[in-house]
């Protein structure tokens, strides 16, 4: 605890003094909210995550306003709550498909835009490049989870601290209503892998 207050504190104190306001860690709540709560984003079969900058009703607020960027991200995450309250099922479906998203179930396929925005390009062959990672991560996860439900069935996973699967969960939670993706929950995997460490000492033991 006492090494993420140092870690984090310089950043905090930067954004007081260019905000004038606490802006606790970062401003990317709003950004993060705002391109999942919006008409252009639910009428998505899927409800693909798209950057605020690329929808037309965050135009005026983010081009045409003398908001600074913690008062354009406090207005996003305003917007969106209400949004989520006018359309309460909504948040649901964006969980389940950020699920699928999470643990790399197949859903609509890869497209150019996903590979240009992990900084691949958007090319036929950085999409390409963007697939061999794409599913050499789906790999390394679905031998995680094997490995994980092998240290539940031995009874290994008793022995995991539990503050361990305390913040993983904490970390995936709440990736399922924002947005959601394999490189997502790589902070979550860190911690998973430690539960699985029992069950590959016993796999090559």
């Amino acid at each position: 605890a006492g090494i993420a207050v140092v870690a984090l504190a310089p950043w905090t104190i930067r954004n007081a003094v260019e905000f004038d306001e606490l802006v606790p860690i970062t401003t990317r709540l709003g950004f993060g909210l705002g391109g999942s709560y919006n008409e252009s984003v639910r009428a998505d079969p899927e409800h693909v995550w798209r950057p605020v900058f690329l929808q037309p009703e965050f135009r005026e607020l983010l081009f045409e306003s003398d908001l600074d960027e913690a008062e354009v991200s406090g207005e996003l995450t305003e917007r969106s709550l209400e949004f989520a309250a006018d359309h309460p099922d909504y948040p649901l479906e964006l969980a389940y498909w950020n699920a699928r998203r999470l643990i790399q179930l197949p859903t609509g396929g890869l497209i150019d835009s996903d590979a240009e925005l992990l900084g691949f390009g958007g090319e036929s062959a950085g999409a390409g490049t963007f697939e061999v990672v794409y599913w050499a991560s789906a790999a390394g996860f679905a031998a995680l989870v094997i490995l994980l439900l092998i240290a539940i069935a031995r009874g290994d996973a008793r022995r995991v601290p539990l503050f361990i699967w305390v913040l993983a969960a904490a970390m995936i939670a709440p990736l399922l209503v924002i947005a959601a993706g394999p490189r997502y929950r790589l902070p979550a995997e860190a911690l998973l892998i430690v539960a699985a460490a029992p069950a590959v000492y016993w796999v090559f033991s």
